[in-house]
């Protein structure tokens, strides 16, 4: 039967619609309806992602501030007297702008300096240097939850430390040692804490055979 006389009864599947006539099959795409009253997902603060990021950044992995970001033209005028990343980061400290980028300064130093920091297996250490903060942020919510957690610059000297890793030449120094010893009390107080609990949960056997 053709097209043109056949008064279509259809049949609807997920994906197209079929007379039940004659037989034609017509492809039908149902596109989900935008709804201005609909809430988005909440994905929460995602702070792995966020010291992730300040990995990335470090380990020139990310591509730094937009092309357009002033803190280029800024660089770019003082360029002549940019030689370690002390000198970046005095630069960056007088600049007039809204956002300055600390981070950045490793892409800085590659982009405005010839200073170079060598590491082995940067891939590697990056993650090695993500999951050393994960095992952090896990002790933190399981034992200290209701304080405020630590400043990443913090966290980031502290773990580059930790490995010997010269990539921390990058970072910010502390600017006060009463907020670093505060950072470093909670840190040690989590990691025993955490020590404490894993020793709790070793069977009865290992316990007094540790004990011998």
């Amino acid at each position: 039967m053709c097209d043109h006389v056949c008064t279509h009864v259809w049949l609807f599947t997920d994906y197209c619609k079929v007379c039940k006539h004659c037989g034609l099959e017509k492809r039908v795409l149902n596109l989900d309806h935008y709804c201005k009253y609909s809430a988005p997902l909440n994905r929460g603060y995602d702070r792995s992602g966020r010291f992730k990021v300040k990995l990335d950044k470090l380990f020139g992995l990310h591509s730094g501030p937009k092309a357009d970001d002033q803190v280029w033209i800024e660089l770019n005028a003082v360029k002549g007297e940019l030689h370690t990343p002390k000198d970046v980061r005095m630069k960056l400290r007088h600049f007039k702008i809204k956002n300055k980028h600390y981070d950045c300064c490793r892409i800085f130093c590659d982009t405005f300096t010839d200073f170079k920091v060598d590491v082995v297996e940067p891939i590697r250490l990056n993650k090695i240097l993500l999951h050393k903060f994960e095992n952090i942020h896990c002790s933190w919510r399981a034992h200290t939850p209701n304080e405020p957690f630590f400043s990443y610059d913090y966290l980031l000297r502290y773990l580059l430390t930790s490995i010997s890793c010269p990539l921390v030449a990058y970072c910010k120094p502390p600017t006060s040692r009463k907020r670093k010893n505060k950072y470093d009390d909670k840190l040690r107080l989590i990691q025993a804490r955490r020590s404490y609990g894993m020793s709790n949960h070793t069977p009865a056997i290992h316990r007094s055979l540790n004990g011998l």
